[in-house]
């Protein structure tokens, strides 16, 4: 069609984008997985609404301040993050602004990869601490990776379970990115995300790049606060329910109550809420599961909670 040989074209047009330190770099990159695997330090994907505003900013801010704890066990200071990540940033985005207005796009969105990288020499070496004897955030590289944010993925949405653990799941390590990749080695094909069951104690903790909920007796069941690196989807997700009076429990979703399941779903920046139609459990069975009203509406509802949550990259003054 028309449509498709227009949308071809348009990506040929639209480059990604590397800053590094504030300055547009030449970029080799051709995904962020591939930025990923060759770098190290705190990391977060984020997406923009409106091309120059970022969804659910203070959230990837403060994922990107938990380097500290990495390196010395010290969170960084919120608005000393902001400040010093956001020159970085603006530059990514309105870089991708200007392009999509040379093409008369004004729908296109932007995805960011944001990493910030402790120096790679001996983080402990006096040049790269401040007075207070921690790592000084000004040592550190600030790296963002801008790609125009790709359509979400389309149904069927097959997923399966993968019995492994995650450490420190509520920080967002590059390391977990290499890590996986034996696991993401065992995905097929046809699968859009592989889902970690703890193998001791069975629960069913989230996706390798998504979170993981389900719909059981009109209730919406998602891992316990701290359990999982909860993600911007899923809080404007779980806002999403607090409008409706949809009741939310903190609980494990129980593999074995599948059958019972009114529907399941995952939720990332790319995917928005993916109800998934088809469960592969471990031992080869696989679950057919049922289209939800409740997750449909809750879908629905995405696009107002983006423009909520959305903040503006020309702001100056980090906001909770």
């Amino acid at each position: 069609s028309l449509w498709f040989v227009y949308s071809i074209m348009n990506s040929i047009m639209i480059p990604n984008i590397l800053v590094v330190n504030k300055q547009i770099v030449p970029c080799h990159y051709k995904s962020n997985s591939e930025l990923l695997n060759q770098h190290s330090g705190t990391y977060t994907t984020c997406r923009t609404f409106g091309q120059t505003a970022i969804v659910d900013l203070p959230l990837h801010i403060e994922r990107l301040g938990k380097v500290g704890i990495l390196t010395n066990n010290q969170e960084f200071k919120k608005s000393i993050v902001f400040d010093y990540v956001m020159p970085s940033i603006r530059e990514a985005v309105y870089a991708f602004r200007n392009l999509f207005r040379s093409n008369s796009d004004s729908k296109s969105e932007t995805r960011l990869t944001i990493i910030l990288q402790p120096p790679t020499n001996n983080i402990n070496t006096n040049t790269n601490m401040n007075t207070h004897g921690y790592m000084d955030i000004h040592k550190c590289d600030v790296i963002v990776f801008g790609e125009r944010l790709p359509s979400p993925p389309q149904p069927p949405t097959i997923v399966s379970v993968y019995k492994a653990n995650r450490d420190h799941p509520e920080i967002k390590d590059i390391n977990w990115v290499k890590e996986r990749q034996a696991i993401v080695q065992t995905k097929k094909r046809d699968e859009e995300e592989v889902i970690l069951q703890d193998p001791h104690s069975g629960h069913l903790m989230e996706g390798l790049s998504s979170n993981f909920g389900i719909i059981k007796n009109g209730v919406l069941y998602t891992a316990p606060v701290g359990t999982v690196l909860e993600g911007a989807t899923l809080s404007m997700i779980l806002s999403a329910c607090q409008s409706h009076a949809i009741t939310v429990v903190r609980d494990f979703p129980d593999i074995n109550e599948c059958k019972e399941w009114d529907g399941a779903f995952i939720s990332s920046t790319t995917r928005n809420l993916l109800q998934i139609n088809s469960l592969r459990l471990p031992d080869g069975t696989t679950i057919e599961l049922p289209h939800s009203p409740i997750l449909t509406l809750l879908s629905n509802r995405l696009l107002e909670e983006m423009k909520k949550s959305s903040v503006d990259v020309s702001l100056t003054n980090f906001e909770e």
